[in-house]
């Protein structure tokens, strides 16, 4: 059985982020969106530890 990708859209204009994610969830991708670097390594590394 698959599961589902999720890609971390990083990215601090906020239309360019939602439109990004947008698209992606739109082509069956989940997402995690951040607005910038810091946020998104604290984020993946709760969820990830090997990040």
């Amino acid at each position: 059985m698959e599961g589902v990708v999720t890609v971390a859209v990083v990215e601090d204009d906020p239309t360019v982020r939602e439109a990004v994610g947008e698209y992606l969830r739109t082509h069956g991708y989940a997402v995690s969106s951040f607005g910038d670097g810091v946020s998104a390594r604290t984020a993946l590394r709760e969820t990830c530890p090997m990040s």
